[in-house]
């Protein structure tokens, strides 16, 4: 069954704030195609780097005057890998296990590369990440939408988003309508081109059933194209998000980049990625800023939310990498200079330790129970690492002897279950999902602090302990006499969750199941002054559960 839904009315009759109802429910997964699986070594180019490289590595053809990291950083961005449409469909069965319920897909479309965005054909989907020489099946196409053709690399694209709806997981495709025109035509004066294409993807058969459709668009508008919104622009972008959700009234359009949030207000975006969030995520965390507070990090959020537009703050991206210009977050929670975390200039990046991989657990658990819609940037459940820019996308590590390269020393099995228990939570407490944002407690002296979720009846409180000292809280948490339950998640790996040793391609091809997360459990009464004692060790959390339906004293 497709999960495409939503209301039946038009855009021009809904309020501007209205976001479909799915989206607060989104657990997300961001993947570079490219990079994620070859899953049809035939469509791979002759320059296609195997898998197997090691990562990085540095190549020799920048130029007599290029350093070592300019050359490397050149070879890295046009590195082809292979990862294809073929790969993602093959490993669905492994996101459906992570817990994923909707995914956001890189650039797919003809011309824009691998890893690169030049001109696009938003028609057809580029072949080498569907069937090589599948754009050659289109060559007599014409400006008449009557004229355009499927192709067998846009096959494959419906066939993922088929095997994707039976499984429950959506899929928005990346729209880059900036980069159609080589003249950087305005989006106003290729309308026709833009709606048809829209509705090509949205509704691929045209019988007024979206379900074999995508399920909504990211886009990336800058500043450049924000800041001059003129009314032709502004007129334009109205009419397509109307042609979207008469399409689907159930999709989302989705905005990224620096003005995504004020583009909600003013542009045809739903919702966005917070990348305001990912920033304030990095730093709080990191190393490079022992002095930081958590009223930043709790303003982040509060910033995420206007109040003009309320119905948007539960289905924001939260990402905590970048799919920018910023290092992974494990490598990010490595780096001890704070102005490398930026990610103006790309760099590898560091080997995080075992501080990194502490911080990182922390830093995921908060993006994920914190206020909007969790988004994972593809690999970091297991562990994966890189620095900003194109060093941000190495191929995926794979376990089961398919990519000989994805055997690294440093996967992660603890990692997974980590995000696969964080997405069981929110799947199971509508609190994560819907529940409002309360701070509790900020307390940056003994590195404490605890934020609520609230949902009428229920609350849920995180407590973190981001410090090196055991500490005990004295905890506001319901009503005097009132019954709550503190759950303890095994944040540190026990000994069956640390990296195990490299396996033959015969053993890897059977791997154990991962281990879950080990979750202990009590119950407390609260005392008469309404809290709750709790004891929290060094970089651990606890989650407090209150009901109102429990029995008091």
């Amino acid at each position: 069954m497709s999960p495409t839904g939503g209301a039946s009315s038009t855009a021009a009759e809904e309020p501007r704030d209205r976001v479909p109802a799915w989206t607060a429910d989104a657990r997300w997964y961001y993947v570079v195609i490219p990079r994620f699986c070859n899953g049809d070594p035939q469509n791979d180019p002759t320059e296609t780097t195997p898998w197997s490289t090691d990562w990085p590595t540095v190549a020799k053809d920048a130029g007599p005057d290029a350093t070592d990291q300019t050359r490397l950083e050149i070879d890295i961005k046009n590195r082809r890998y292979g990862g294809d449409l073929s790969g993602l469909i093959k490993r669905l069965p492994y996101l459906k296990e992570l817990g994923i319920n909707a995914l956001c897909l890189s650039p797919v479309f003809h011309g824009a590369g691998e890893l690169r965005l030049g001109q696009v054909d938003l028609r057809h989907v580029d072949p080498w990440i569907g069937v090589k020489g599948g754009v050659d099946e289109a060559t007599d196409e014409k400006s008449d939408p009557s004229t355009w053709k499927w192709t067998s690399s846009d096959k494959m694209l419906l066939d993922l988003i088929l095997r994707a709806h039976e499984q429950g997981i959506r899929v928005v495709i990346s729209g880059i309508f900036h980069a159609v025109s080589s003249a950087n035509a305005p989006p106003a004066e290729l309308e026709t081109y833009y709606l048809a294409a829209t509705r090509r993807w949205m509704d691929p058969d045209g019988d007024g059933n979206p379900a074999d459709g995508v399920d909504g668009w990211l886009l990336s508008l800058e500043e450049g194209a924000l800041k001059p919104f003129d009314a032709k622009e502004t007129a334009f972008w109205d009419r397509w998000r109307e042609a979207v959700r008469r399409t689907n009234p159930g999709a989302v359009v989705i905005g990224s980049g620096p003005l995504a949030l004020a583009g909600i207000a003013r542009g045809p975006f739903d919702i966005a990625l917070n990348e305001s969030l990912t920033r304030a995520i990095q730093y709080f965390f990191s190393p490079a800023n022992p002095s930081a507070a958590v009223k930043e990090l709790f303003d982040a959020i509060d910033s995420a939310r206007p109040p003009s537009l309320p119905a948007t703050r539960a289905g924001h991206l939260t990402l905590a990498s970048s799919a920018g210009r910023a290092p992974r977050l494990l490598s990010a929670l490595a780096e001890r200079d704070r102005s490398l975390l930026r990610g103006r200039n790309a760099s590898p990046g560091l080997m995080p330790d075992d501080d990194a991989r502490a911080r990182w657990r922390l830093a995921t658990i908060f993006q994920h129970l914190c206020l909007g819609a969790p988004a994972t940037y593809y690999g970091d459940e297991v562990g994966m690492y890189g620095g900003s820019g194109a060093f941000a996308n190495p191929p995926m590590w794979w376990k089961d002897g398919s990519e000989t390269a994805a055997r690294s020393t440093h996967h992660r099995d603890d990692f997974f279950a980590l995000v696969q228990w964080l997405h069981h939570m929110r799947e199971w407490y509508e609190p994560l999902r819907r529940g409002d944002f309360r701070r509790v407690l900020a307390d940056d002296e003994n590195k404490v602090l605890a934020f609520a979720r609230t949902w009428p009846g229920d609350e849920i409180i995180l407590v973190m302990n981001y410090g090196a000292k055991k500490q005990k809280v004295m905890l506001p948490a319901g009503k005097p006499g009132q019954l709550v339950a503190v759950f303890s998640p095994q944040v540190q790996p026990s000994e069956k969750g640390s990296p195990r040793k490299p396996k033959t391609p015969e053993a890897a091809a059977n791997t154990e199941k991962i281990e879950p997360l080990g979750v202990g459990g009590s119950r407390q009464f609260v005392n008469p002054e309404g809290k709750i004692r709790i004891w929290v060790a060094p970089m651990s959390v606890r989650v407090v559960f209150v009901n109102d339906k429990e029995p008091r004293r």
